[in-house]
């Protein structure tokens, strides 16, 4: 089988092809945004925070008729944590929608007492200079009462 060389035309083609795909990586890299991923980097990943600036994490706690505080958990209600922080502005802007929350436990736990109070709080996690302080900070951003 012998071997056959490019033409000037398939090298031609095969450097535009090349010269276009770095042509979308790099303005991917400058002006990209995670949605257009794999020509942009993650930001998650590609930047980082202020190693002085509290990391801040989602929880839910909620209190039932007998008057008992807990954690609502992905084991106890099928809610992950990450699902609550996508949905932070909405859950603020409409607390009515924490029902659903509620409904995701009271289907997860059919015979635990009934809710009465839902809170969506923000733990603010204090850092000097990238480290925990051991300082944390509870906002409750918004509620749903039954």
């Amino acid at each position: 089988m012998a071997i056959e060389r490019l033409t000037t035309r398939g090298r031609l083609v095969r450097v535009l092809i090349a010269l276009v795909g770095m042509a979308a990586l790099a303005s991917g890299t400058l002006y990209g945004q995670d949605d257009w991923f794999p020509l942009a980097p993650f930001r998650m990943f590609s930047t980082t925070d202020d190693p002085n600036k509290p990391v801040d994490i989602a929880r839910v706690d909620a209190i039932d008729v007998t008057g008992a505080r807990f954690e609502l958990t992905e084991r106890n209600s099928g809610v992950r944590r990450a699902e609550v922080e996508g949905q932070m502005a909405a859950l603020k802007a409409d607390p009515a929608l924490v029902a659903a929350i509620a409904a995701a436990y009271e289907q997860h736990s059919p015979d635990a007492p009934e809710l009465v109070r839902i809170e969506i709080i923000v733990e603010h996690h204090e850092l000097k200079d990238g480290s925990a302080t051991g300082v944390v900070v509870d906002e409750v951003v918004t509620a749903w009462d039954r």
